[in-house]
């Protein structure tokens, strides 16, 4: 896979990785205008502080992540945790991280919202921030459709 940063970062916003120094090396992804997929191919450091971008993110952590940072509450992210982000709701670490790997799924609102509609008959959703556990079919399927890609 090629690295197109200017069209995750237009879907994810700006990669707060500190040492990807060449991010075709560090960054694996798939984009499409409306979903961006990023995961590290090794171990990542990230700085602290927290963003916000226009996407739904569903973060899978493939390494326990301390101090995850969602609208000024703090939570412990563990191997094989999934959290999930809604758009412009500001999220990070509360410090520098070394040695970590995710899989981050960047899902433009708008399809979000189109889905909610068909299953709900409203557009509006909102993830709770709550830290689960990866169950094996979800991973599974995660897995085939990066190796897909």
């Amino acid at each position: 896979m090629t690295v197109d940063m200017e069209k995750v970062i237009s879907l994810a916003g700006s990669i707060p990785f500190s040492n990807i120094g060449k991010p075709k090396v560090v960054i694996e992804n798939f984009c499409s205008k409306d979903m961006a997929v990023i995961t590290t191919n090794r171990a990542t450091c990230i700085n602290h502080g927290t963003h916000v971008h226009n996407s739904f993110e569903f973060c899978i952590c493939h390494a326990n992540i301390p101090s995850i940072v969602v609208d000024n509450r703090l939570q412990d992210g563990f191997a094989g945790a999934i959290i999930a982000f809604n758009p412009m709701q500001e999220h990070g670490v509360a410090k520098d991280l070394k040695g970590f790997s995710l899989c981050g799924i960047h899902v433009d609102k708008n399809i979000v919202a189109s889905v909610a509609t068909e299953l709900y008959d409203s557009p509006s959703i909102v993830f709770s921030n709550d830290i689960s556990t990866v169950n094996h079919d979800i991973n599974l399927l995660v897995n085939l459709f990066l190796e897909e890609l």
